[in-house]
């Protein structure tokens, strides 16, 4: 990395305790990014301190308005190729899918306590489903098995997918979705990027900075004592109110 002779590093990967140290080692003219407050400020004119409780999205645009690079849009995005809608195409063929009449659930979190009970997501799935919705249960090929067993004990029938999309497969299956309900992890983001009215249960981070910026299409829940289903029942029927949800 050192002989490509960067220009500039920019270090957007958290409070830099740990990363600015490898952004430093790039060698680069100059570097920017964030400082632990515990820790000691590579370059006041290129780095910010870094606050625990800021919304990521807005961290970052600061960050940029800081270093004198216009930043005033907040939404964000993630473009569908042609392939990932023809992948899709093939998928709603296979899995008999019910075009723009379903919903996903994504049980699935790479930090098991950011994971909601399955029981719960069993609960959602036939609450959904009750709806009118044909329910798609998504996720990563480890967790086939955590979605087969939703499936398994929901009185209504599922569609799972888990394991059976790329990115951006499963970016075109929830551009076309009524709702995706799931934990707080990467799939949140995407549901965000696409518009798609979502509900985010938080079990073990901190919503202030992950949860969407728009609280009226995406919903997100956390208790000190649990988010129960009841809970989730209740924003998506707000969502039916407002963001034309089955």
């Amino acid at each position: 990395m050192q002989q490509r002779n960067f220009d500039l590093a920019i270090q957007m990967h958290g409070s830099g305790v740990i990363t600015n140290q490898i952004t430093i080692a790039l060698g680069a003219q100059q570097t920017a990014g964030f400082f632990h407050p515990d820790r000691e400020c590579p370059n006041t004119d290129f780095y910010l301190l870094f606050d625990e409780s800021e919304p990521e999205i807005r961290r970052y645009l600061r960050l940029m308005e800081f270093l004198g690079i216009p930043a005033d849009d907040k939404t964000l995005e993630f473009p569908i190729g042609q392939k990932d809608r023809q992948e899709l195409q093939s998928l709603r063929l296979e899995a008999a899918l019910r075009n723009g009449r379903y919903g996903c659930i994504h049980a699935g979190a790479s930090v098991s306590t950011r994971r909601w009970a399955v029981e719960n997501f069993v609960a959602v799935g036939d609450f959904m489903a009750d709806m009118g919705l044909q329910v798609v249960l998504t996720g990563s090929t480890s967790e086939w098995e955590l979605a087969e067993t939703i499936a398994h004990h929901m009185k209504n029938s599922a569609v799972n997918l888990a394991g059976q999309t790329s990115l951006g497969t499963l970016a075109a299956l929830l551009s076309e979705a009524q709702l995706l309900v799931c934990n707080d992890t990467g799939v949140s983001h995407l549901a965000a990027a696409l518009r798609v009215p979502s509900v985010v249960v938080f079990s073990g981070s901190n919503p202030q900075r992950w949860a969407p910026l728009d609280r009226v299409l995406h919903r997100s829940l956390s208790q000190s004592t649990g988010v129960k289903v009841a809970d989730v029942f209740e924003q998506i029927n707000a969502l039916r109110e407002v963001a034309n949800v089955v």
